[in-house]
Parts: structure tokens; C-alpha cells; sequence
């Protein structure tokens, strides 16, 4: 049976982008996200969300300048990364500049927010 996968760009860049700006405010998730020291630019569909990595604090934004790291992903490799069905590398194995990496060390943190944020919006 086939999944249907939404394509919304609020279950993407949208949804990440809220995500990690409210887990930002905590310390120790800073802390731990700011290990991967890049700035990157994740497109998920069409719709792009930065990630400033590279900043004491860390943060996220819909735009930013020009990042040392890019990659992109479907909205449905996005959903299997989320589901744990599909290793990110995977994913962006063909789409990406720069020194991803270094981005893809914390993406298992994003992964776990991404999924409790959901879980809890769920409840």
C-alpha cells in the first residue's frame, strides 16, 4: 500500500524552521547543533530554510547569506528521513555543495526534534 506524503511546504522548510527556532532557546540543543560550525541552506521541495550553525548562538532563518553548505531533498525523502526509513546521505547523495558533512553530524538531532514536535502537535 502506498504512503501518501504531504508535499505542504509546512510540513518542510516551515515546520523545521519553527522547530529549530524554538529549540534553539535551549542551551544544551545549541550547544549540540552549533558542533556542526556551518552555515547551510536545506531545501526540502521548492522551499529553502537556512541554517546559521556557524554562530554563538545558533540560529535559523528563511534567508541567509551565502552558506558553505547546500543540499536539497524531495518532500517525500524529507518524510522517510523523518520516518528513519531513508539515511539522509542517501537523499541528498547527488544535490548538495560544500562540506555536508558536516551538517548531516547533527541532522539525527533535527530528526528527533522534527519528530517530537510532531508528536506532541499530535496529542
Amino acid at each position: 500500500m502506498a504512503t501518501t506524503v504531504p508535499t505542504d511546504a509546512a510540513l518542510g522548510t516551515g515546520e523545521l524552521h519553527v522547530v529549530l527556532a524554538e529549540a534553539l532557546r535551549d542551551r544544551e540543543v545549541a550547544r549540540r547543533l552549533r558542533q556542526a560550525d556551518v552555515a547551510a541552506r536545506v531545501r526540502i521541495g521548492g522551499d529553502a530554510v537556512a541554517l546559521l550553525l556557524d554562530r554563538d548562538p545558533p540560529a535559523v532563518a528563511q534567508a541567509g547569506p551565502d552558506p558553505a553548505v547546500e543540499l536539497a531533498v524531495t518532500h517525500e525523502d524529507w518524510e522517510r528521513f523523518l520516518a528513519g526509513r531513508l539515511p539522509l546521505a542517501v537523499a541528498v547523495a547527488g544535490d548538495h555543495r560544500g562540506p555536508v558533512r558536516r551538517l548531516l553530524r547533527v541532522m539525527p538531532i533535527v530528526r528527533r526534534l522534527v519528530v517530537e514536535a510532531r508528536t506532541r502537535s499530535a496529542r
